[in-house]
């Protein structure tokens, strides 16, 4: 199941030169079907899997709007694979003072990957804690990692964050948790850590962020977008695996 989110672009340019402005208002108004999570997840899901591409912004920014709607269907925890596991502590103490350095501290190498990823990895982070979440560091400690290694290291971490998450949902039996997570980590083959979950009876949705299927129109309408200086990422699809 494909559930399309337009996102809305920033205009910085007010004027309209091309004629493109009044196009992109009707593409959206025409095409935009809003991601609705209370329809993704049922009253027994105990763990929401999303997956993001972690140099794209737009997935980052969804979720943060979609924080309280975590937490009014019933989700205690919200866990996130960028936030180093062995700062768990660290975290909570940081999250309490409203610590924003300190947080980044605990941020495990994930700064890099978009010129705002550090700003919207902590607002996750702060958004969850003040919606009343506990916030769960995900990333297994660091250990040198090489390009020939990788495989093995990604199925490490599988396993860790997995485990992880199993810890959580048998502190309490009403625990639930929104995991957010690379969008390797969230698929649904192979030995990834919702496949491990799946394995072990949790009952679980997992989605993936992707950019949205490019259309003759849809690229149309983000290069005319590019040409008043809009933001490029206009489109994303959140799709639901295995519906």
């Amino acid at each position: 199941m494909d559930i399309q989110e337009g996102i809305s672009y920033r205009m910085i340019n007010q004027k309209d030169p091309y004629g493109s402005l009044t196009q992109l208002e009707v593409f959206f108004a025409n095409n935009r079907r809003p991601v609705d999570f209370s329809k993704i997840v049922s009253p027994q899901t105990r763990v929401l899997v999303v997956g993001e591409k972690h140099t794209r912004e737009l997935g980052k920014s969804t979720i943060i709007q979609h924080m309280g709607v975590f937490r009014e269907l019933g989700f205690t925890h919200f866990g996130m694979e960028m936030l180093d596991g062995s700062r768990q502590v660290q975290l909570e103490q940081a999250l309490l003072d409203n610590d924003i350095s300190s947080i980044l501290l605990c941020l495990h190498g994930y700064t890099t990957f978009s010129p705002n990823a550090a700003q919207l990895y902590i607002q996750l982070a702060n958004t969850a804690f003040k919606t009343g979440m506990c916030v769960i560091a995900m990333h297994p400690k660091y250990r040198n990692q090489t390009e020939q290694d990788f495989t093995t290291y990604n199925e490490m971490m599988n396993q860790n964050m997995s485990r992880r998450i199993i810890k959580v949902l048998r502190e309490k039996p009403y625990n639930r948790m929104v995991v957010f997570t690379g969008n390797a980590h969230a698929a649904r083959e192979g030995r990834t850590m919702t496949q491990l979950l799946v394995n072990r009876g949790v009952d679980l949705v997992s989605a993936g962020m992707v950019g949205g299927r490019r259309n003759k129109q849809q690229l149309n309408m983000e290069k005319a977008a590019r040409r008043i200086h809009a933001e490029e990422e206009l489109f994303m699809v959140v799709r639901v695996h295995g519906l």
